[in-house]
């Protein structure tokens, strides 16, 4: 089966986090016609904020660096949108021998007044059908057309590109033609259960990004309202480890809490329980760090598919930029 390109391709992108928003704001700046489905309700993926009356929780990624000189660019140009700041906390490690540790406090960026509002800056104008999930592609002649969870059918689409983790990216695209062993050959993404807490007053713990090692749950605790642009309402997030993350994949939320509520609470110096808590689980939150590999995407020309996303620059969110954007660039140059 081959997909010619017409002069105005029609476009469809699944997955609406940095990887899918970027590769659709490239095309569509060049001239592509571009809708962009999304299952959930809102867009940026995992970067997330849950917001609850006076309590904010970014509680997918904390924040990013950015080391190529394409994304600091990028990151510059959010910077004077004002819809990024940058945030320097004041850091610690943790260890079961030594207790806390000042550590070198290094600059990340966030989005304000919460992570997902870069997600949100990303998605102005464009077309985004949310809470659409797509079902799985078969082979078709000529253009494409995606059958929806929901009933309906949109189509037709020259290209489609899949933006997301590759566990959902496979079983998407397991009826095409489509090669998957470059997909299958990347290490599986890790879970994250995350946990939420909120006080009604200040704690005198003097860090607000703190990292624990060799502790047997927790991986790192932030202090949300510390960074730009966040209400004053003292919020904490917790990651937990992938490994105990994986351990306890089905647990409960409530289970969850219970568990590490009472030690995070003598860590944290809290003399009173929180006023508020939440709790959320990424089946795929991360990825293991792996080089960079070179093209950050893949590409089918024949038959008009792409793939970008995070595990496929190296992981992180500015390897996910880098992946959207290399792929759409690559499209637009090889029509």
């Amino acid at each position: 089966m081959s997909h010619s390109t017409p002069r105005l391709a029609k476009v469809a992108i699944i997955g609406a986090g940095m990887a899918g928003l970027t590769c659709a704001r490239r095309l569509q700046a060049a001239g592509r016609s571009v809708t962009v489905f999304e299952k959930s309700r809102g867009t940026a993926g995992r970067m997330s904020t849950r917001r609850l009356d006076a309590w904010h929780f970014d509680h997918g990624a904390d924040g990013f660096t950015a080391r190529s000189l394409g994304f600091t660019a990028q990151v510059e140009g959010w910077i004077a949108e004002g819809v990024l700041a940058r945030w320097q906390p004041r850091s610690a490690t943790w260890q079961p021998e030594t207790g806390f540790e000042a550590s070198p406090q290094h600059a990340r960026f966030v989005a304000q007044p919460g992570m997902s509002a870069l997600g949100r800056q990303l998605a102005k104008g464009l077309t985004v059908q949310r809470q659409q999930r797509v079902l799985p592609l078969a082979n078709q002649a000529r253009s494409w057309f995606l059958d929806l969870e929901s009933g309906g059918r949109e189509g037709p689409f020259h290209h489609v590109v899949i933006a997301t983790p590759q566990e959902q990216a496979i079983p998407l695209l397991d009826g095409t033609d489509f090669p998957l062993a470059l997909l299958q050959a990347q290490p599986p993404s890790l879970p994250c259960w995350i946990l939420m807490f909120g006080w009604d007053g200040p704690l005198a713990l003097p860090w607000d990004r703190i990292d624990f090692v060799d502790h047997p749950h927790l991986a790192r605790a932030l202090r949300n309202n510390s960074k730009p642009g966040r209400p004053g309402a003292e919020s904490w997030v917790l990651q937990i480890t992938p490994e105990a993350s994986r351990t306890h994949l089905e647990a409960t939320g409530d289970s969850m809490l219970a568990m590490l509520q009472t030690e995070l609470c003598q860590l944290l110096g809290a003399t009173e329980p929180p006023a508020i808590t939440s709790s959320h689980r990424w089946r795929f939150a991360q990825h293991p760090a792996v080089q960079p590999r070179e093209p950050s995407f893949a590409w089918d020309k024949a038959l008009g598919i792409g793939v970008c996303g995070a595990y496929l620059g190296g992981g992180g969110v500015e390897a996910a930029w880098r992946s959207g954007q290399e792929l759409a660039d690559h499209m637009l140059t090889t029509e």
